[in-house]
């Protein structure tokens, strides 16, 4: 991995953080939205500023969909990084003008202190399936 022309210095050589557009496109791809709105639990086990998370959001709101308190009630974060659960804070609270459900961020390394929740659809599964299938 070539670090040196990146302008994220700040950022540990493991982070990855996924653009927007590509966040949308999976949930466009995997039709998030719609298993969402009918009651699927959503989890992105290693948010980072809670791309996937935004995404899902965003798009549900450009589709004209209230993204209601029952509806934020089954999205789930979790990120070892307090700082970038901040960022995620931030831009909710920035966009949505109230807080997201504290209980459904997980400040913890997913793999060393798992919160042994289950859900019924995780974006880092969905990230694996699109590289298996090659979707498109």
């Amino acid at each position: 991995m070539i670090t040196h022309d990146s302008n994220s210095f700040d950022k540990s050589i493991g982070a990855v953080f996924t653009p927007l557009r590509w966040a949308k496109w999976l949930v466009h791809e995997f039709d998030l939205i719609s298993k969402w709105a009918a009651g699927a639990t959503i989890c992105d086990p290693t948010a980072g500023q809670g791309v996937f998370v935004r995404a899902l959001i965003t798009a549900a709101e450009e589709q004209e969909l209230e993204v209601d308190a029952a509806m934020l009630a089954r999205l789930f974060l979790i990120e070892s990084c307090g700082d970038s659960l901040e960022r995620f804070r931030s831009w909710f609270y920035l966009h949505r003008r109230k807080p997201f459900p504290e209980g459904n961020i997980f400040c913890t390394d997913v793999v060393l202190n798992n919160p042994r929740r289950r859900f019924d659809i995780g974006f880092q599964k969905i990230l694996h399936l699109s590289r298996r299938t090659g979707a498109s």
